[in-house]
C-alpha cells in the first residue's frame, strides 16, 4: 500500500470540506439571503455536497504532483459551494467562478494542452455563451466551461463536454419527473437547481476514465 498516497488522499478530502465550509461561512456572513437558510440546512446541505464530491475524486485520483492535486482540490472546493448555494438561494456568486476557472486554468496549463484542445473549449464557450446561457443563466453556462476545463485534462474534447450536459438534463429529467414537477407539455412546475446536477455529471465522466 501506498501510504504517502493515503495520506496524500485523507489530506486533499479535509482541504476540500474545510474550504468550502470556510467559504461558506464568508457567504452566511455577508449574504443575508443565505444566512436566512439557517445555520442547520447549511450544515446539511455542505456535507452532502462535500461528501458528494469528495468519495469519487479521491477514489479515482492517482498519484501525481503536487500541482494538479491542488487544483483538484480547488475544484472539489468549486462545485461543492456552487452547489449548496445554488440548492438553497438559486445562486452561484461570481467570485466562486474565478475560482474555478484559475484552478482548471492552471491544470490545463500544467499539462501542456495541444491545439485541439484550445479550439475544443473555445468552440465549446461559444456554444455556452451564444445558445445554452440563454436557457438557463451566465453562472450554469461558467459551471459548464469550467468544468470543460478538467475534463479536458482527463482526455476528453468537445464531444465529453456535450456528454457532460447530456448526463446532467437527464438526471434532472428523471429526478422531475419522479417528483411530478413536470407538466404534460414538459416545462417545470417550479424553479429548480442546475448546478448539482452538473455536479454530479462531471463526476459521472471524470471518474469514466
Amino acid at each position: 500500500m501506498n501510504f504517502g498516497l493515503v495520506f496524500a488522499k485523507i489530506a486533499l478530502g479535509i482541504g476540500i470540506y474545510a474550504g468550502a465550509a470556510g467559504l461558506l461561512w464568508v457567504f452566511r456572513r455577508v449574504d443575508e439571503e443565505l444566512k436566512n437558510c439557517g445555520e442547520k440546512s447549511i450544515r446539511k446541505n455542505w456535507f452532502i455536497y462535500s461528501t458528494l464530491v469528495c468519495i469519487p475524486m479521491l477514489i479515482e485520483v492517482s498519484d501525481m504532483h503536487p500541482a494538479p492535486w491542488f487544483c483538484i482540490g480547488i475544484l472539489g472546493v468549486y462545485l461543492a459551494v456552487s452547489s449548496v448555494t445554488d440548492a438553497l438561494i438559486f445562486q452561484v456568486y461570481d467570485i466562486l467562478q474565478y475560482i474555478g476557472v484559475i484552478g482548471g486554468g492552471i491544470l490545463l496549463g500544467y499539462q501542456n494542452p495541444d491545439a485541439g484542445k484550445g479550439v475544443s473549449l473555445l468552440a465549446f464557450a461559444a456554444i455556452q455563451y451564444l445558445l445554452f446561457m440563454r436557457l438557463y443563466g451566465k453562472a450554469d453556462g461558467m459551471g459548464y466551461c469550467i468544468c470543460a476545463l478538467y475534463l479536458s485534462g482527463k482526455g476528453y474534447g468537445l464531444e465529453g463536454y456535450l456528454y457532460h450536459m447530456l448526463i446532467g438534463f437527464f438526471l434532472l429529467t428523471l429526478v422531475q419527473l419522479l417528483r411530478g414537477n413536470i407538466t404534460c407539455k414538459g416545462n417545470l412546475q417550479q424553479p429548480i437547481a442546475l448546478f448539482p446536477y452538473i455536479t454530479i455529471g462531471f463526476l459521472i465522466l471524470w471518474c469514466c476514465t
